[in-house]
């Protein structure tokens, strides 16, 4: 008898078991692969938001030029002397550019020529010689617009992102003389450039050997990665005509499911063992412990089987093997939530947070009639120190600058790092918000007086500054930091340390700041 009982326990058990892990891994296991397949989504959007500012970057420095009074007079008279003041070999060098095309009227080249890095030396811009050529004619900006007309384009020098705008006035004014295009290689290693800023891994494919389903515009796709352990975005590049050009792939490990394995498979060990335990008990009272632990245990898979598998509504109350479980998985989203929004290297708040908490503040702002000051931070030196002290000294440089930029502001100010060496900080409540934003940045400047301490000794780092104020000079957080953008960099020309804040004087940025120069620190 005891060994039909002990017999029918064991199988009564064992089912028991199994059906608790099945049910276990039903609920928990989907909530695992959405944030794996949110990781690697994630991961694709922020090399595709790489990318955009790279465009936005090149249209910055288009825009510019082609609102030069210079540039205006040079596509009528083909001054030699605009020539040789700007284009020269050193000006493709030093903004990174690949192709400068002047276009007249008649979409007749004035000037145009390639950079050849690999010859060191500069070509014609054969692709942009007929006037009526596919490319030429959608570069081209109708008449009546004053927007810029970006793209990928298959050139003879290569893929290249191109951007044109119409060749107005300094003050924006017409008839429109012609069209500035500039360009930049866009190949793959310059995509994948990109992405390890970003700290991603991106495969670049052509999409006629692609395996998979190619996605639509704006679309990420994401599966299954060649690893059992990795999952894989992919997003398509098209070119100027709407045509695929590129297929990116980003590949990211599957941390959580993996922890979600090892989470289930400690519980099922642990429900074995306490079957087990309770089995060796019952042989000796059956009637005493049989009926209470099935009891238990039946409670215990019918609450499971009425959850909805979310962290917050799992029973992390409970002291048992069940609560462990819960608590550990509640744990892990927490950990997951606070990896998505916090800097690994600096602590502060990254890209996704600073978006996050900019919108809520300029909300904020906007019912109560507040100003709120972006200012953006570049340092000045940092990639010398990372090349020359190796990449521990520039993560040092890194760690300290955050630290002390977030000593140097207020409690209730957000200090931010959105990118490789740039941080951005956020405040508000100004009674005198120019007066008060002029001392946040000389006080912000003051910190990178004292070397910082990296291996092989003290190293010293500087910073421009740029700074945006709301609403005075865009509503939009993206228009405020291209705004801070803006003046950062006539702040960076200036040299060592500085700071600009926007205004009508950068409005030919950067001209103007040659004559009038900006707001700069009284220190230097």
């Amino acid at each position: 008898m005891k060994r039909r009982i002990v017999k029918i326990l064991v199988g009564t058990f064992a089912v028991m078991a199994l059906i608790y892990g099945v049910v276990v891994t039903a609920m928990i296991y989907p909530r695992f692969l959405e944030i794996e397949r949110h990781e690697a989504e994630q991961a694709m959007r922020r090399v595709l938001a790489g990318l955009a500012a790279e465009r936005e970057a090149l249209d910055v420095l288009v825009l510019d030029w082609a609102s030069w009074d210079d540039t205006y007079e040079f596509v009528v008279t083909r001054s030699t002397e605009f020539i040789n003041a700007n284009l020269i070999e050193q000006t493709f060098i030093d903004v990174r550019l690949d192709l400068i095309v002047f276009l007249d009227r008649g979409r007749r080249m004035v000037w145009g020529r390639t950079w050849n890095r690999a010859a060191n030396a500069r070509r014609r811009a054969v692709d942009f010689a007929d006037p009526g050529s596919p490319l030429v004619r959608a570069l081209t900006v109708p008449s009546d617009g004053r927007g810029p007309v970006s793209g990928l384009a298959e050139t003879t020098s290569g893929r290249l992102l191109l951007v044109a705008r119409p060749i107005l006035t300094s003050t924006n004014q017409g008839p429109r003389r012609g069209t500035l295009i500039m360009g930049r290689r866009f190949d793959a290693v310059a995509i994948e450039a990109v992405a390890a800023r970003l700290r991603d891994t991106v495969a670049v494919t052509d999409p006629s050997v692609v395996p998979v389903r190619l996605p639509a515009p704006g679309e990420v796709i994401v599966g299954p990665g060649e690893k059992p352990e990795t999952m894989v975005a992919h997003a398509i590049l098209d070119d100027l005509f709407g045509a695929p050009l590129w297929v990116l792939s980003v590949t990211t490990p599957r941390h959580a499911t993996a922890a979600g394995r090892t989470t289930l498979m400690a519980t099922v060990l642990v429900a074995t063992a306490l079957a087990l335990a309770v089995l060796l008990v019952v042989i000796g009272a059956l009637d005493g412990l049989v009926v209470r632990p099935l009891k238990r245990l039946a409670a215990t898979i019918i609450g499971l089987g009425g959850a909805d598998g979310r962290p917050q509504d799992l029973p992390t109350s409970r002291a048992d093997e069940l609560g462990v479980v819960a608590r550990a998985v509640r744990e892990m989203h927490h950990a997951i939530l606070e990896v998505a929004h916090r800097d690994s290297l600096t602590g502060l708040p990254n890209r996704l947070s600073f978006y996050e908490r900019a919108d809520h503040m300029l909300n904020a702002a906007q019912r109560n009639g507040n100003r709120v000051a972006f200012l953006l931070i570049d340092l000045n030196g940092f990639k010398t120190v990372n090349d020359t002290r190796g990449h521990q000294s520039g993560d040092l440089v890194l760690r300290e600058v955050g630290r002390r930029l977030r000593g140097a502001v207020r409690e209730s100010d957000v200090v931010a790092r959105i990118g490789g060496d740039e941080f951005v900080i956020l405040g508000e409540g100004f009674s005198d918000a120019e007066t008060e934003i002029d001392r946040m940045a000389i006080k912000l400047l003051s910190v990178f007086r004292t070397p910082i301490e990296v291996l092989g000794g003290g190293a010293m780092v500087g910073a421009s500054i740029g700074a945006s104020l709301y609403p005075v000079d865009a509503i939009e957080i993206d228009q405020l930091l291209g705004c801070a953008d803006r003046a950062m960099y006539a702040a960076k020309r200036q040299g060592g340390l500085d700071y600009a804040r926007y205004g009508p004087h950068l409005a030919e940025f950067p001209k103007i700041v040659a004559s009038q120069p900006v707001i700069r620190n009284p220190n230097n």
